[in-house]
């Protein structure tokens, strides 16, 4: 389907994209800073189907564009719980399902600290979801510091898309 929404400039939005039997979708907006022309921003948006073990054998990953830390801390900040809304939502609709959240770093700071910090984070996410309800049971987590780039470390853009948090379904 087609979707189009007008956002008034100066805020910042999340949009969620839900199907029954598919993995969410969940993508931020920041109109905050001033930096955006009037042209349409396009999204073209595949959903997935959630991973059984009729459907795959590989395991899904996703970041999870919604979590969001304190810089330099293991505390989520309360606009997280957009994202772990998300998440509890599938859990309780797939009760099979399993998952592990895996935190990411930046190389900025001593490697050891980065790899301590983003297993911190992902714990995080994992006592939030436990505390929402989800079976201890169901989640795993891991860090793995900045052992795992998805962008280039010498740029302040790309940094800020290394220090992530993943889900693996």
């Amino acid at each position: 389907g087609n979707f189009i929404a007008a956002l008034p400039k100066g805020g910042q939005y999340a949009c969620k994209v839900e199907a029954v039997d598919y993995v969410f979708y969940s993508q931020q907006f920041n109109l905050s800073d001033g930096n955006f022309d009037f042209k349409p921003y396009i999204l073209d948006i595949e959903l997935i189907p959630i991973p059984t073990v009729q459907n795959t054998t590989q395991p899904y990953s996703m970041v999870l564009n919604n979590i969001f830390f304190e810089t330099g801390s293991t505390a989520l900040l309360p606009k997280s719980n957009y994202e772990i809304e998300n998440i509890v939502q599938m859990m309780s609709a797939n009760p099979m399902l399993k998952i592990i959240i895996v935190g990411h770093t930046d190389n900025v700071g001593n490697e050891k600290d980065n790899f301590r910090l983003s297993q911190e984070r992902a714990k995080s996410v994992h006592d939030a979801l436990v505390f929402k309800g989800i079976p201890a049971d169901k989640i795993k987590y891991e860090g793995k510091g900045d052992t795992q780039p998805i962008a280039d470390n010498t740029t302040e853009e790309g940094r800020s898309k290394n220090r992530r948090t993943e889900l693996v379904i």
